[in-house]
């Protein structure tokens, strides 16, 4: 049956896995709720992709404690009537802030699909009766933009009405980023990150972590600030299993209720890298696939993102300020100015856990094939992408010609 996403027919990249089918090794699998809840373990532990069908008699209450791992969830539409799997998509985008892929399985009709969008889903599985083309006809005769809000994150028309025709959003972030620097750029780590997240930004902003060998401290600070502050963790489908491990230990020990984890769009990762190999032959292609393009996504409705970046972490940061301006939102670098020592004391001081690999000579750790290990006396991130010339994903420096 075809599968729509982004206004466009595609090769669907998830295998629907029947509850008595064999689970294969590799690849994204889509699960129903009893198989999920039955084999959550183990499925965990595969570090693929993994998404659930919330079938009859299941809702958004079986699977809430499990959305920050989960990158798909179907949801059926029984009949035409049935208004259910609408107030089902909002609650997982609007209550608890899922950022997966939200499907449209089941009696898909070309005119209702305006309206799953509004509601927060964002492929759609529509009835192989049913032309392609009337789906596409249905979807140009209805305006994206509306004057209310809702779960798709498009903007209103008032908010299209606001922008003064010839003004530079970017400038006036650019404006409000120098004042902020002059404000708050000299306040320790711990009242930069509380000012930001719960008077200058509260309930706009996010912290960007990869719960890497140092990422418990501004997680730490976080969560003295306000626990509920959304942290996007990317989950590349190519991380280390200590790392998932190592996240949700200090999810549990720092209390951090909403940890979303960001996935790759896995149509664009099955159509680029069908040989497995492609962060070895276009690393650049592979990050901005597996990291930019998701983050991108996951910081729509954000005004600012705070991010773990140290001066001492090599040449691409040494410069730094406490605010700067990206894709016309505000990035805060609390910890521009620390170095290894105030790291170790903050860990000491507060007992927070490491990074089980640590102690094996990893010290900054991203996805298994581009991280190595640091010898002793090599810069801290000597170990990525060893023998490339690469030194940063492209979340903080954007790869040119990566698409």
């Amino acid at each position: 049956m075809p599968l729509i996403k982004n206004d466009r027919v595609i090769d669907d990249p998830w295998l629907a896995v029947a509850d008595e089918a064999e689970i294969p090794l590799h690849g994204a699998v889509l699960l129903g709720v009893a198989r999920w809840q039955a084999e959550r373990t183990a499925l965990v532990l595969r570090n693929a992709a993994l998404g659930v069908r919330l079938d009859s008699g299941h809702g958004p209450e079986d699977i809430v404690a499990d959305l920050d791992r989960l990158a798909l969830v179907a949801i059926p539409f029984p009949s035409f009537s049935d208004g259910r799997p609408y107030s089902i998509a909002r609650l997982l985008r609007e209550r608890y802030a899922f950022s997966g892929e939200l499907r449209a399985v089941g009696a898909v009709l070309p005119d209702q699909i305006p309206l799953m969008r509004r509601c927060g889903f964002d492929s759609f599985v529509v009835d192989p009766a049913i032309r392609v083309e009337t789906v596409f006809e249905c979807l140009g005769a209805y305006d994206r933009h509306h004057y209310q809000a809702a779960a798709d994150g498009v903007e209103t028309i008032a908010a299209l009405r606001r922008r003064a025709p010839g003004k530079s959003q970017t400038s006036a972030t650019a404006a409000l980023a120098a004042e902020l620097e002059t404000r708050f750029g000299n306040l320790p780590a711990e009242d930069l990150v509380a000012q930001m997240v719960v008077k200058e930004f509260k309930n706009r902003i996010a912290y960007v972590s990869s719960f890497g060998t140092e990422a418990a401290v501004l997680l730490h600070m976080v969560a003295l600030a306000d626990p509920a502050t959304p942290v996007l963790f990317l989950d590349t489908g190519k991380l280390f299993p200590e790392t998932l491990a190592y996240r949700d230990a200090l999810v549990d020990r720092l209390g951090l209720s909403a940890v979303r984890t960001v996935t790759p769009d896995q149509a664009e990762i099955a159509a680029a890298d069908a040989g497995h190999d492609l962060c070895r032959c276009n690393p650049d292609l592979c990050c901005t696939l597996r990291k930019v393009k998701p983050l991108d996504r996951a910081l729509t409705g954000f005004a600012a993102w705070l991010n773990g970046r140290k001066g001492y972490h090599g040449t691409t940061r040494i410069d730094l300020s406490a605010f700067e301006v990206e894709e016309d939102r505000i990035k805060i670098n609390p910890l521009r100015h620390w170095g290894k020592a105030e790291v170790g004391a903050w860990f000491a001081t507060h007992h927070l856990p490491r990074h089980p690999l640590e102690a094996k000579g990893f010290l900054s750790i991203g996805c298994m094939p581009c991280t190595d290990r640091v010898a002793p006396g090599e810069d801290i991130r000597a170990g990525r992408w060893r023998g490339q010339d690469k030194t940063e994903c492209g979340l903080h420096n954007r790869p040119t010609g990566a698409v």
